[in-house]
């Protein structure tokens, strides 16, 4: 979840001089670089969710998220606040830097905590156009990245890279992996921060499947943010809208508060 709120993951102007060997290189290292971004020891939120079809119908969602990064693995929860029939809701998210992610959900109707396996973090998300794949973005170094070109995105200057999961390559090791959910991504990533303000997903048979973008990015107490998130089904048309009320970072949240207990608390 933290990596959504700067995030998560049209076509690019290639710049064919660029070659094969210096742009892998230069690929990887800028998506090191926003996969670093600075995002604050820690915040509290207050969001809103929206969720529209392709007609215009919307589903209008409360949330507070809490984040807490940390050496070696970042923590999120989310409690859905409104509307009555999701209220108590919540999602606990432990992402590692070594190993796969933990994700765990509890829902009131059913009275316990979920644990998300990776067999169903291909999976919507309270049903939405998020994964829970898309909340814990893998890390860029079980991706192989191309530096395909510039373009500008709001008249802000981006480089463009192409990223393919190894599962979708024949690395040997992670041959008999499960394969990821995307063959391939395209970001769009700030030259000035490193924020990732736009990506396009691709499905496993190559075709293009989902569409990433950030807009109203300002600093937040010194930390770069993406105000307002989008993710659209470029299948179905539905897309859902992520829009940041107040928001504070640093604020002193403990290791304590992100734990499966915290999950069924009345708020």
């Amino acid at each position: 979840m933290k990596k959504i709120i700067h995030i998560l993951l049209c076509a690019a102007l290639l710049w064919p001089a660029i070659s094969m060997a210096s742009s892998a290189d230069d690929g990887f290292d800028i998506m090191q670089k926003s996969h670093n971004v600075y995002e604050g020891d820690d915040s509290k939120s207050s969001m809103k969710m929206e969720l529209i079809n392709k007609k215009g119908k919307k589903r209008v969602r409360e949330v507070i998220v809490w984040t807490l990064e940390r050496k070696e693995e970042d923590k999120s929860l989310m409690v859905f606040m409104a509307p009555a029939s999701d209220k108590g809701s919540s999602f606990l998210t432990w992402e590692h830097r070594e190993k796969d992610d933990d994700q765990w959900l509890y829902l009131p109707v059913l009275k316990k905590v979920k644990r998300i396996s990776a067999a169903e973090k291909h999976k919507s998300f309270m049903g939405t156009d998020f994964s829970y794949n898309d909340f814990t973005p893998p890390h860029p170094a079980k991706f192989v990245h191309q530096l395909t070109g510039e373009e500008a995105v709001e008249g802000q200057a981006c480089y463009v890279i192409e990223s393919i999961h190894k599962t979708h390559t024949d690395d040997p090791e992670y041959k008999k992996q499960r394969k990821y959910q995307y063959t391939r991504s395209q970001s769009w990533i700030r030259k000035d921060n490193y924020l990732l303000v736009k990506s396009i997903m691709f499905d496993k048979k190559g075709k293009r499947y989902k569409l990433f973008s950030a807009t109203d990015i300002k600093q937040v107490d010194g930390v770069w943010t993406a105000m307002s998130m989008k993710m659209e089904n470029l299948k179905n048309g539905h897309h859902t809208i992520l829009t940041i009320g107040e928001l504070r970072y640093n604020v002193g949240l403990a290791d304590d508060f992100f734990t499966t207990r915290e999950l069924d608390r009345p708020r």
